[in-house]
């Protein structure tokens, strides 16, 4: 069992395995403050994070949670900021323990995509028990929050795959049209998009 500390210093058991640190070193984080985080953390699979062509350490590094809780990102959040946080199933508790350690209270699930091929028809991975589709954006909460922009901003996001793990486009214009062209950065970056602060191996 490991343990998760709330803003009021109860502490709750999550059973979740945070792995071995492998001594990650990861790149200094910008010296700015940012009301809008946005992060696709290079989750480790222990059964295939490094197994085959098809394993994610074939395309990016990874990086045990227990590496990931050390990055200081609550020092490049502002007071009153949001964080939006992509996870799969398997590493929901992860999510939420994760954001915790960042300074993020968990408010909902902002996003989930459901995986499309090019004609249209979902596209179903193998899965541990049943056969998955979706991944989802977690929104955590710190101080209180942002005031939204628009209230018609929708959660499903259908959108076919691309590269191995890139998430749609589109997540980043709905969390513009969300709370607006505030300062913001995105974790983990694969590329440089217009508008945004970037922070990452791949950026």
């Amino acid at each position: 069992m490991d343990l998760l500390f709330s803003e009021n210093k109860r502490i709750a058991y999550l059973p979740v395995d945070i792995g071995r640190s492998e001594g990650t070193v990861f790149e200094p984080l910008p010296d700015h403050k940012f009301p809008i985080l946005y992060a696709d953390p290079p989750w480790y699979y222990k059964d295939k994070g490094r197994a085959g062509k098809r394993g994610a350490e074939q395309h990016y590094p990874c990086a045990p949670t227990s590496d990931l809780i050390t990055l200081p990102v609550s020092k490049i959040a502002q007071p009153h900021s949001v964080m939006f946080m992509w996870v799969t199933v398997p590493f929901f508790t992860h999510g939420f323990l994760l954001m915790n350690a960042w300074g993020f209270k968990f408010n909902t699930v902002a996003f989930t995509w459901i995986k499309e091929g090019r004609t249209g028809k979902l596209i179903w991975g193998l899965g541990h028990s049943t056969r998955a589709n979706a991944e989802f954006c977690l929104l955590g909460v710190r101080g209180n929050g942002l005031i939204r922009k628009s209230g018609g901003v929708h959660s499903v996001i259908k959108a076919p795959l691309q590269g191995h793990s890139k998430k749609p486009d589109e997540t980043r214009q709905r969390i513009i049209q969300l709370y607006g062209k505030r300062k913001r950065i995105e974790l983990f970056a694969r590329d440089q998009p217009e508008g945004w602060h970037t922070w990452g191996n791949e950026a």
